[in-house]
């Protein structure tokens, strides 16, 4: 017990340091802002004594003055002196004040270290500068003769043109005096507040230690019977355990084998289907050859109709030129009849021309103009009857000519029907090719529909193998992580039923802390 007591000694020492550390902070904390409110304080007193002095200096309503010779400073008609600075100065402790002409320092109660007054000097440049643009200066900590002061500037006016500088300076001895008050302040508040704070922090320990007692041994009671609890479990889940092994251990080599043999069927499948994609192509470009022969036949099938149009247009016009041959022929021979007949009328009037030179003759000289004529009929004569002779001989030529035109007509007319007979063949030809070609077309769109059919039942097929082939797999993975998880959990409750054996000595342990908090 002598060992506990001293532990909770221990305990009870860091709560009260704590406490103790705490108090001091916030004590500190207290007094620098405490001295910083006196220091403000102590500025608005130098700035109000300030004003105060300046405005009891002006109440005469003079104006200000400086006598350089003498070194007096006037207000009006009177003069002033340092006995009115400690009239006006009620105060205890050391105050200062000073009047500056400009910056120059000409009337003071601070006296230097020989007894006379500390006149001429000057002010600092930039606390000058300041005031005299009209603003009133304070600062903290200004060293005079051997202390530190708040001092105060204010300016001076004549008529409100700047003259000079009023300065008040207030001992900051005060200040110290009055923090020191406030840490005593503090100080004994903080000694009574430990004293109260180390009774109820006793109390607060021992009700603490007593609700800790009973929560250790309500929790020590539940944790030995939850132990117990857990062991018994512990030992069912391991026989549990050891027969879902067993059982997921003949569940997963099912498993595996229906995955090999779903794999076999995925790769007979997969042929099947791979046969029948082919079997599609060929028959699609089977399908596309009969079209494109097709085609061609019907373009063969127009092409012989068209050249039979136009061995048929041959025909009509071949006959039409064989008639026009024969009425040729038959108007050459009438030509032949009118030449003939021309060589005639020739002959008569040569006939003629010779009477009547024979005539012209008789007449002597009256007929020589008549036999002249004569001569030219007969030269008339003969040059028709020449020309009627060519004229008969290019018609013969001509007859000639038509009548072998006939022959080649005839000959070609016998060659069209023959063409248009062998034309009829082949076009009866192609007809039947292409009803053959329609059948075959028709068998083939039959071949492709079933084939349609079968590519249907195909991708089913492969559907089912494949949602066949991932479920073995799926349960041959899960049937294996099923017996992993099952052997893990065995081991786990085996150190489960090792842990439990430190939840006892967790047991004892915490008997010895309740102990610790004093049970008896």
């Amino acid at each position: 017990m002598g060992k506990q007591d001293t532990i909770r000694q221990r305990i009870r020492l860091l709560v009260i340091a704590a406490v103790v550390f705490a108090t001091l902070i916030v004590g500190i904390d207290a007094v620098i802002v405490c001295v910083g409110m006196v220091k403000k304080d102590y500025e608005r007193y130098a700035e109000t004594a300030t004003a105060h002095l300046l405005k009891t200096l002006e109440n005469g309503g003079g104006e200000w003055s400086y006598i350089t010779a003498s070194g007096t400073v006037c207000i009006g008609d009177e003069p002033l002196s340092t006995d009115l600075f400690d009239k006006i100065n009620d105060s205890s402790e050391a105050v200062f004040h000073t009047v500056f002409k400009d910056d120059l320092r000409v009337l003071t109660n601070i006296k230097k270290d020989d007894g006379t007054y500390a006149v001429g000097t000057k002010a600092d440049a930039d606390i000058y500068k300041s005031v005299k643009a009209g603003n009133t200066v304070i600062k903290n900590g200004i060293k005079i003769l051997n202390g530190r002061y708040t001092v105060c500037y204010m300016p001076i006016y004549n008529n409100g043109e700047f003259w000079g500088m009023m300065f008040t300076g207030v001992s900051q001895s005060t200040v110290t005096g009055e923090a020191l008050r406030l840490v005593l302040a503090i100080a004994a508040g903080i000694a009574v507040s430990l004293v109260i704070i180390i009774i109820i922090a006793s109390r607060m320990l021992k009700q603490i230690g007593e609700r800790m007692i009973g929560n250790l041994d309500r929790g020590h009671a539940k944790l030995k019977g939850f132990a117990g609890h857990i062991k018994e479990i512990a030992a069912r889940t391991t026989t549990e355990t050891a027969d879902i092994t067993t059982a997921m251990n003949s569940v997963a080599q099912g498993a595996t084998g229906q995955a090999a043999a779903t794999e076999e069927a995925m790769a007979s499948t997969e042929e099947f289907a791979n046969g029948i994609d082919v079997l599609n192509e060929e028959v699609r470009e089977s399908k596309n050859v009969l079209e494109r022969i097709r085609d061609c036949v019907k373009d063969s099938e127009d092409a012989i109709s068209l050249l039979n149009a136009s061995i048929a247009d041959n025909d009509s016009k071949v006959s039409e030129i064989s008639a026009d041959i024969d009425k040729g022929v038959e108007k050459t021979e009438n030509a032949k009849s009118i030449v003939k007949t021309i060589d005639e009328i020739a002959f008569q009037i040569n006939l003629l021309a010779l009477n009547a030179s024979v005539e012209a003759a008789h007449a002597g000289r009256f007929g020589l103009g008549f036999a002249v004529v004569a001569d030219e009929i007969k030269n008339l004569a003969a040059s028709s009857t020449q020309s009627a002779s060519e004229t008969s001989d290019i018609i013969a030529e001509i007859v000639d000519t038509m009548k072998k035109t006939k022959a080649s007509n005839q000959a070609l007319i016998a060659g069209n029907t023959e063409q248009t007979e062998r034309a009829n063949i082949v076009s009866q030809r192609m007809e039947a090719v292409k009803e053959n070609i329609g059948e075959i077309v028709e068998k083939l769109n039959t071949i492709r529909d079933r084939s349609d059919a079968l590519q249907v039942v195909k991708d089913e097929l492969v559907k089912v193998v494949e949602a066949l082939s991932s479920t073995a797999q799926e349960n041959a993975a899960v049937s294996q992580q099923v017996c992993a998880s099952t052997e893990t959990v065995g081991k786990d409750v085996e150190n489960m039923a090792e842990s439990l054996s430190e939840v006892d000595n967790i047991c004892d342990e915490l008997d010895g802390i309740a102990a610790f908090f004093g049970k008896e």
